[in-house]
């Protein structure tokens, strides 16, 4: 696996279908020490260890499934060639979100080969042809891969059971990893000064540094939780970026939201994420927000095993 936001919502989602599946689930990723800080899997190994463990398990033990292949950085890109390598008859995947931040043939023909390469039996797009009918970025490249392209369904959370009960004018406001996480905290606060009968809670990234502190009367500031989906169900309405495991939470939650894309591949996200929201959030020039309510498309399918189960 890679990035962490669509990591959380893949982990999710194996975890939650392996009772049925009778598939035990591993996390590798590019950060364990991040991916366990912020909780959503506190066994997740880093990706580097994959080649040792593969190379010691029988061969119909595993099938290999990389969410992303991190090619900014080689050290795991040839941990992650020396462990297929050793999987001779393994079922090796990759996975995308579908939408990418520019498409150029030359970029096709070199993950075409980086695929046969690898061995990749399939990629899986984290959404079913219900939401991009078939127009999104990837499946518009899929006849030049040379490998199957499937749509599997969005890696939608399951609400905890919870007796929280949603709260008139209570906004909560997320950032994402936090890797703009100043920008964000100082919008926060101008929103929360501009909207005194609204209860604004800021919910901070892993990545964030927010020195010199933000503490605005009504901003309270509170650490991200791994059940996000489950918490946004107390809230009115939401403020977040645009990552993919965020589309997912306000989705499962329910929630009005105004999202905050940080860059191509999450306006992609935001434009199929928000026609399933029952309602927008909208933010006029004096920071004054209201929620716009809408009827929302139906629940998009989800993602299920057995769509891999059938290629193993």
């Amino acid at each position: 696996m890679g990035h962490a936001s669509v990591a959380r919502s893949l982990t999710r989602a194996l975890k939650a279908e392996k009772a049925t599946s009778g598939h035990a689930v591993s996390t590798y990723v590019d950060d364990a020490n991040l991916v366990r800080s912020i909780a959503y899997d506190p066994s997740a190994k880093e990706l580097s260890m994959l080649a040792s463990v593969v190379a010691a398990s029988p061969d119909d033990q595993h099938c290999v499934f990389l969410d992303t292949i991190p090619m900014r950085r080689q050290e795991l890109v040839s941990s992650i060639i020396a462990s297929l390598a050793s999987a001779h008859n393994r079922a090796i995947f990759t996975g995308h979100t579908g939408w990418l931040e520019g498409v150029y043939m030359e970029d096709v023909l070199w993950w075409r080969e980086l695929l046969a390469f690898m061995r990749i039996k399939a990629v899986f797009v984290y959404h079913g042809l219900d939401v991009c009918e078939g127009a999104c970025d990837l499946e518009s490249v899929a006849r030049y891969l040379d490998v199957p392209v499937i749509h599997t369904g969005v890696l939608l959370p399951r609400i905890c059971r919870t007796d929280t009960r949603r709260q008139p004018q209570a906004l909560a406001i997320s950032m994402g990893g936090g890797v703009r996480g100043r920008e964000i905290a100082d919008f926060a606060s101008a929103i929360a000064c501009a909207n005194p009968e609204w209860d604004v809670d800021l919910y901070l990234g892993p990545y964030a540094d927010l020195s010199p502190g933000v503490s605005p009367t009504r901003l309270h500031t509170k650490q991200f939780a791994p059940n996000f989906a489950s918490t946004l169900t107390g809230y009115a309405a939401a403020i977040s970026t645009g990552g993919y495991g965020a589309c997912m939470d306000h989705i499962a939650a329910m929630v009005p939201a105004m999202f905050l894309p940080l860059h191509i591949e999450q306006e992609a996200n935001v434009r199929w994420a928000r026609q399933y929201l029952p309602g927008q959030l909208v933010v006029d020039t004096n920071n004054r927000i209201k929620v716009i309510p809408h009827n929302p498309r139906p629940a998009p399918r989800s993602f299920s095993w057995s769509v891999v189960e059938n290629l193993l």
